[in-house]
């Protein structure tokens, strides 16, 4: 009977403790209001403030995370409900390590210019929680441990100019970004979703959308400011309507060879036309490309070719290209070389609803996918830039009977009774039809008059297996 009258004691005791509410002054000197949420670890949740002593004339609120009440130390785990809802006497508002949740509009229409937020928050809880006209600054929210936004978090920030979200966040609420003065925002690589008009009349002119996102409310972007909108993901993200509600001039970049999907998946269908995708001219000035699914139209200062036979003629392989000019649409299946720039990217159509030029026959070869190309009674060629030029050689790793190529990418393919013990071929791309391509290492045989050289200069007069220097170029001799 002693013990459980003691427990009731002890629970009592607890109960009025934890109901205990109470004023502590901060390191400034202002009266916060607290309320003891747990005895057992020692936590209190902030409510609110008391009056500001006279002669005060700092700016910033400082809202500790740990205070020391009664001879103990607690952890200020929380700001309570509309705790400095409104609150209109300081410039800039820092919260403190420890707090872990910011609850319903607990600081919502503060009338700060700065938030300052600890890298112990947890969660933000309810709607509307930066909600102000004078918010211009958040920061530390990148360092939190936030997963999800909830709706109208930052709604009607009609100055807010800096904000960085963090690493792990999953979930971008419904009007989440609505009226904001934002230019840039990138989001992380680890969200799912983004609710519905999320970024409605913001001024973000670009959004970047990575492939972890699968869901995409309706008129989320739905801006006069968007005008494009990347997505990384092959497979389009689920959404029930359109992105934007006026799509004119917003273009929609999706990834190579998927424009198709796009153009016929719900809500994304809205915007057929508007897609567009994209190829990088590699530093040599040249690039393949390959499309399995969708013909696409050669780019606005491009050139494509294919090449439609190599032959020997004379003691040197020759190769006839076909070009194609910009403008012009490629079937889908057709792999080709493009010509442009080195290192620019440029933008093209594809799944085109016009007609594509005939290519009767392609030597080139390409893949949808990343993978190993082997088959019986080939040999092959990797399209780049080596000691001999810009051409096709055999693969670093590979012998001549396969190679290894990414996705939307091609390379040479030609019968091995074809070419003989070529081990490479360069390309001279200054006519637009037929083409010479000089072998290495083929069969030609020097003539008597041909000196040769090793790589360090010195003359050989009876050169056996090798790459030496005759007439002034490289020859591999087999």
């Amino acid at each position: 009977m002693k013990r459980i009258l003691f427990y009731l004691v002890a629970l009592v005791y607890s109960c009025q403790l934890m109901a205990q509410s109470f004023i502590l002054n901060n390191a400034d000197g202002i009266p916060l209001k607290y309320d003891i949420i747990n005895t057992n670890p020692r936590q209190v949740r902030l409510t609110g403030r008391g009056a500001i002593p006279a002669g005060f004339t700092g700016t910033d609120l400082n809202l500790p995370g740990f205070i020391l009440y009664g001879g103990n130390s607690y952890q200020v785990v929380e700001i309570g409900e509309q705790a400095f809802y409104t609150e209109n006497k300081f410039t800039n508002l820092h919260i403190s390590e420890g707090v872990l949740r910011l609850k319903a509009h607990a600081i919502t229409q503060s009338h700060c210019v700065s938030i300052t937020l600890p890298s112990s928050l947890e969660k933000i809880e309810d709607t509307q929680m930066f909600s102000s006209q004078t918010l211009k600054y958040v920061y530390g929210l990148e360092n939190t441990k936030i997963t999800e936004l909830p709706g109208s978090t930052f709604a009607s920030c009609y100055v807010l100019e800096y904000v960085k979200l963090p690493s792990q966040l999953q979930v971008i609420g419904d009007y989440c970004f609505i009226e904001t003065n934002l230019t840039a925002l990138e989001i992380p690589a680890t969200v799912k979703k983004i609710g519905i008009w999320a970024f409605m009349m913001s001024k973000i002119a670009e959004f970047d959308i990575p492939a972890s996102v699968e869901e995409i409310g309706e008129h989320a972007f739905t801006s006069n400011n968007v005008s494009k909108i990347r997505m990384h993901r092959t497979v389009p993200p689920t959404a029930t309507d359109e992105l934007v509600f006026s799509s004119a001039n917003v273009s929609i970049f999706v990834p190579t060879d998927a424009t198709l999907a796009y153009e016929t998946a719900v809500g994304w269908s809205k915007h057929i036309g508007k897609y567009r995708e994209e190829v990088t001219i590699g530093t040599s000035g040249y690039a393949t490309l390959y499309l399995e699914t969708e013909n696409f139209e050669v780019p606005a200062g491009c050139t494509a070719y294919v090449i439609t036979e190599v032959k020997k003629e004379s003691g040197q392989y020759q190769a006839k290209t076909e070009a194609f000019a910009a403008g012009s649409i490629i079937p889908a299946g057709q792999a080709v070389i493009l010509k442009g720039t080195a290192g620019q990217t440029y933008e093209y159509k594809a799944n085109l609803t016009g007609t594509p030029v005939t290519i009767a026959k392609n030597l080139l070869v390409g893949t949808a996918t990343e993978q190993t190309l082997n088959a019986a009674g080939y040999k092959y060629f990797l399209f780049g830039s080596g000691p001999d030029g810009q051409g096709f050689y055999r693969q670093t790793g590979h012998g001549i009977n396969s190679i290894h190529l990414k996705a939307h990418k091609a390379g040479l393919r030609l019968p091995s009774t074809a070419i003989g013990s070529a081990k490479s071929f360069v390309i001279d791309f200054s006519t637009p039809e037929t083409t010479g391509i000089r072998s290495i290492g083929s069969a030609v045989q020097p003539s008597k008059e041909d000196v040769y050289f090793d790589l360090q200069g010195r003359r050989v007069l009876h050169p056996t297996r090798g790459i030496y220097i005759v007439n002034g170029k490289k020859v591999v001799k087999e």
